[in-house]
């Protein structure tokens, strides 16, 4: 659901993209353009370099948009998130703003490519500061970012 991300923002928002997107020469011209980065997470290199591109950009004051989750869910579930985006808040000393959206997948079943007419609720929570955290306070940010999304999704 990057489009509806894409378009809600006042200012440009950057976003990691997986590699794969690369692939298609439009697409991946457009995703550079507005300052999305490619991250193959296959390599694990290329995937930390990237991490690292993006958060040097975020200390320059871009904001970025992270689909932590990595990929869809295929069964409308909240998945476990990557560590990418805590690594990135906490190395630029910024805050967290976890966003649920609530009702992607019924309006796009992975598998499909026709956009149903569905509510989406997006929830956009309270930042979680993350100055004070280093590299080993990672794992409990990332909990309780999912914990946040979580419960925000039993409400529906």
């Amino acid at each position: 659901m990057i489009w509806l991300a894409l378009g809600s923002p006042r200012h440009r928002i950057g976003y990691l993209f997986k590699s794969q997107v690369e692939k298609v020469p439009l697409l991946a011209t457009g995703a550079k353009t507005i300052g999305m980065i490619a991250v193959d997470r296959s390599n694990r290199d290329q995937a930390v370099e990237s991490v690292r591109r993006a958060t040097e950009s975020l200390k320059r004051g871009q904001s970025f948009g992270v689909f932590a989750e990595g990929t869809r869910t295929r069964t409308g579930e909240l998945l476990p998130l990557k560590k990418g985006a805590f690594h990135m808040a906490i190395g630029a000393g910024v805050p967290i703003v976890p966003v649920t959206i609530d009702g992607a997948f019924e309006a796009m079943p992975p598998g499909t490519v026709r956009l149903r007419s569905v509510p989406i609720r997006i929830v956009i929570h309270h930042p979680i500061p993350t100055i004070s955290m280093t590299e080993a306070d990672v794992d409990s940010l990332l909990e309780q970012t999912r914990a946040i999304m979580a419960a925000e999704l039993e409400k529906s």
